[in-house]
């Protein structure tokens, strides 16, 4: 099962030293078990290419099988083993809203059933955490997303609310406050990749208002520290600053448009042949406090 597991990424990532870091190995220990594979059916399934690789007529021929077998492999994982003897590590990419909401309930769920998994975590925006997915840097992406391609499997973790915040001492109207009002402010973003900068910039084309970001900054406690220092406006989930919105440093505005609730989803692809990530994707569901329809 490991050299056809080593030859499914090595195939799927066109490197052996790709295959290599995906699979924590060397790349010494990947080259011995492709040589020894081939050795075993007495052809190669690879050619080489300076670094890259890419598979012979055959060896797409054994890719077919091989997905199969690791899809199998997967489900006996999944509805035979016992949780004490499932181990390995779980490489997961998240957004900040998640970080700074149930995360801790996830890892604590996670290592209470199964005790020899480890997880690592990448916190990113979301056109970096769905990038990361792709190329194998992560397994697993918990992401809000409007649109997925063909075959992505995706289970829904909720909704979030995101509403106009500022500081109180910007003293601005009570409202309602539209895109022609809060045109005016200095209004501070995440990174034009954020989903955060996709939804700020339809709320104002809603109304056919042209606005320029004032400030930038790639964390979204940042953008809440400054908007609560009455550097500017943005636009932030409620359920992650509820401390500071009771102690009235960050003040909810009332607007129209209403804002359009944000759906979160655990994102796997579906050749990542690895129980794991189901099962992750399955407890992140299941702790999830983000609003379920």
């Amino acid at each position: 099962m490991k050299h056809f597991e080593t030859f499914f990424w090595a195939a799927r990532l066109g490197s052996f030293t790709a295959a290599a870091e995906r699979l924590n190995s060397t790349q010494s220990a990947v080259s011995m078990r492709i040589a020894e594979l081939e050795l075993r059916f007495g052809r190669p399934v690879f050619e080489r290419l300076n670094r890259k690789v890419i598979l012979t007529p055959k060896g797409e021929e054994l890719m077919d099988y091989v997905e199969r077998l690791l899809q199998l492999a997967e489900e006996m994982q999944e509805r035979v083993a016992a949780p004490e003897t499932i181990s390995g590590v779980v490489r997961i990419g998240i957004t900040e809203v998640i970080a700074l909401t149930w995360l801790p309930q996830l890892v604590e769920v996670l290592h209470k059933r199964f005790p020899n998994v480890k997880s690592k975590f990448n916190v990113a925006l979301t056109e970096e955490v769905m990038a990361k997915l792709h190329a194998g840097v992560v397994d697993l992406a918990l992401a809000p997303c409007r649109s997925f391609e063909a075959g992505i499997n995706a289970q829904s973790l909720g909704n979030v609310a995101f509403e106009w915040m500022a500081s109180p001492l910007l003293n601005l109207p009570s409202g309602p406050l539209g895109p022609e009002e809060l045109q005016a402010q200095r209004i501070i973003v995440l990174p034009r990749e954020s989903f955060h900068h996709r939804s700020i910039e339809a709320w104002f084309q809603s109304k056919k208002v042209v606005y320029r970001p004032s400030d930038e900054c790639n964390s979204m406690s940042v953008v809440a520290l400054l908007t609560a220092s009455g550097v500017g406006i943005s636009l932030l989930p409620p359920i992650c600053y509820q401390t500071e919105i009771s102690a009235g440093s960050l003040r909810v505005l009332r607007t129209e448009p209403v804002q359009r609730l944000v759906e979160f989803f655990a994102i796997t692809l579906p050749e990542k042949f690895d129980a794991l990530n189901q099962i992750v994707a399955n407890l992140a569901v299941e702790v999830s406090t983000f609003l379920k329809s």
